[in-house]
């Protein structure tokens, strides 16, 4: 692998991170305004960002894709990512660790060091990306495959599928386990309750 290739990559890995983020985020706008409000962002102005942050996020990964508009798209990606990390140090250093719904109901967790870990390592490839972009013309997104051999086209098209089929499947099973769980804490509470009424579940 040779250097010239560091920003394409980055580029696609980017890519990735943000198509599924923001599209995640879309898909379950409830935990995005929940996870904006918990991170102080005022009531009011809650919602319109918890909408316009996956819709700059998608954004983002639109301009990554072609060459044309690489630098403005890495550009867009140090911003968010820089402004995504600077949020979580803030509530680190105040002692909190609100949701941070990066990745919807795929995944959420509480926002912590790996967190901050993590969005910096993508903030750091982001910044390698751009300098490379600017030292030379960034390279096409796609023009690539044009030059694979029939075996490794197959290879990429499988790979591809199973990792589709992976994500699907990943995202199916979080979804049964939120509603198996939210089930199981309904009769918790149903249990309790007829408890107190004095009736007895055998």
């Amino acid at each position: 692998m040779t250097f010239a290739l560091i920003p394409l990559i980055a580029r696609l890995v980017l890519v990735g991170v943000f198509a599924v983020a923001g599209a995640a985020k879309l898909a379950d706008r409830a935990g995005a305004r929940a996870a904006v409000a918990a991170f102080g962002v005022p009531g009011r102005i809650a919602a319109p960002v918890a909408v316009a942050l996956p819709l700059a996020e998608l954004g983002v990964a639109v301009l990554l894709v072609p060459a044309s508009t690489a630098i403005a798209g890495l550009v867009g990606a140090i911003a968010l990512l820089a402004l995504f990390t600077g949020a979580i140090a803030v509530s680190l250093a105040r002692g909190e660790a609100p949701d941070c719904h990066c990745f919807g109901q795929l995944h959420s967790a509480p926002a912590g060091p790996k967190t901050l870990a993590r969005n910096g390592g993508l903030l750091a490839l982001a910044v390698a990306g751009l300098a490379g972009s600017l030292a030379e013309e960034p390279q096409s997104s796609v023009a690539w495959v044009a030059d694979l051999s029939g075996s490794e086209l197959l290879a990429l098209v499988v790979g591809l599928a199973a990792a589709v089929v992976v994500a699907a499947g990943a995202a199916a099973f979080v979804t049964l386990m939120r509603s198996y769980g939210t089930v199981l804490v309904r009769l918790d509470r149903l249990e309790a309750a007829l408890a107190e009424a004095g009736i007895e579940l055998a």
